[in-house]
């Protein structure tokens, strides 16, 4: 068969080397989702794809696909993101952001959305932003992406709009407002997992679930409310996707 040419723009994700000079990389695309590319000759600094095939390079690319597989040709770097390495909290972060984005994108299915989420993440990891509150807003907005988010309306018992405070339940993807929490018990079963807020917390995940994309860093919260969302946006999305991640354990370890 002969070979398409594709135009698109991809971010390394990960990658792996093949044989004496080529490698085999993971991209995430806007308009194909995740997909792997061989890069040829690209582990010689003489390459001219030597740094779009580096891990975490944001560029340009025109590929060449045969029977489903992928070869870059050539590629145009647009961001390296390189400031990342002064910091291995950031670093850190980045590599656990890569393998949530592996484990929970689809081949040949368009990301726009969650490629634009990673790049304005690893943007502020760049300018020395706070890693926690950095990774909260992006383990809580994929969820909003990947069509996980919670109903935050308001109490699922009562309907109580602004509960000053309560659990959201993982499991039934609920909000329960503390005079409800142990009215009434779940039905036999179902499952529960509380994870309790603040009326300042529950402000934020709202936010952070319906900004615009462009504004998702756009606020100030006291370091309380942070350390409190980050958990809730942790153990929600790591519930629904049933797995844990080594690059989280060690993340933990520095945050």
């Amino acid at each position: 068969m002969p070979k398409n040419t594709i135009s698109t723009k991809g971010i390394v994700i990960r990658e792996a080397p093949i044989g004496e000079a080529d490698k085999l990389l993971t991209l995430l695309t806007p308009t194909l989702g995740r997909i792997t590319v061989r890069c040829r000759g690209v582990r010689t600094l003489k390459s001219r794809r030597f740094a779009a095939s580096q891990l975490y390079a944001y560029s340009d690319l025109l590929l060449s696909e045969q029977d489903g597989r992928y070869t870059l040709e050539e590629a145009e770097v647009l961001e390296t993101f390189f400031a990342l390495r002064s910091s291995l909290e950031a670093v850190a972060c980045a590599n656990y952001f890569a393998d949530l984005l592996y484990a929970v994108t689809v081949e040949e299915e368009g990301e726009e959305e969650i490629l634009r989420l990673f790049l304005n993440s690893l943007a502020m990891l760049t300018r020395n932003g706070d890693c926690l509150t950095i990774k909260a807003v992006f383990e809580f907005r994929l969820t909003s992406l990947l069509g996980l988010m919670p109903d935050l309306s308001g109490c699922s018992l009562c309907g109580s709009a602004v509960p000053a405070s309560g659990w959201l339940d993982a499991a039934g993807g609920v909000l329960i407002c503390s005079s409800c929490a142990f009215a009434e018990h779940a039905p036999d079963g179902e499952e529960r997992v509380l994870l309790p807020f603040s009326g300042d917390t529950l402000s934020l995940m709202r936010y952070v679930a319906s900004c615009e994309s462009r504004r998702i860093f756009s606020f100030s919260a006291d370091r309380a409310v942070i350390e409190e969302f980050s958990r809730i946006a942790e153990r929600f999305l790591l519930y629904h996707i049933g797995r844990d991640f080594d690059t989280l354990d060690f993340l933990h370890t520095l945050l």
